[in-house]
């Protein structure tokens, strides 16, 4: 059986007072604005990743990859679980190059040095193991003519 409680019986909440010394409302805010001065400066690289993933992702259907940049002039894309890693060898040289053209076609920023494009299949029984099975890993590297066009020469990649 409940037993109610009459209402002045129930211990009101305290009030707390907001006494913040002015020196520790200083601090806050330069703390604030020097991580938003830290934030913008990345905005911009992150918001340029994130547009080039969603362009990949948009264009050849792929659900997980990541894009990573290394020193504004060269980028890494890895593609996790496509169906395209069950290709042939040249078949899966022909789709990392068309993700390489299209990474460099939609990059913002400077020029690239390099793209390095990786299938990688993730299993169960793997990722148990915190192991990712690298199928193929390309690198190439863009040649720009005077006249415009680029042209895209492979490396080759020795594990």
């Amino acid at each position: 059986m409940t037993k109610l409680v009459p209402t002045a019986q129930v211990p009101l909440p305290r009030r707390v007072a907001l006494s913040t010394p002015i020196f520790c409302l200083h601090t806050v805010f330069v703390l604030t604005l020097l991580l938003l001065q830290l934030g913008c400066d990345n905005a911009n690289r992150f918001y340029r990743l994130w547009r080039l993933k969603d362009t990949i992702q948009h264009k050849f259907n792929i659900s997980a990859l990541s894009v990573t940049e290394f020193s504004d002039s060269n980028v890494a894309v890895n593609l996790y679980n496509d169906p395209r890693d069950s290709l042939s060898p040249e078949g899966q040289s022909a789709f990392a190059e068309s993700v390489a053209v299209l990474t460099l076609n939609n990059y913002k920023g400077k020029r690239l040095a390099s793209v390095a494009v990786s299938l990688n299949q993730i299993t169960s029984a793997a990722s148990a193991r915190g192991q990712i099975l690298v199928h193929a890993r390309m690198v190439f590297v863009p040649e720009y003519q005077p006249n415009g066009q680029l042209r895209l020469a492979r490396l080759r990649y020795v594990p």
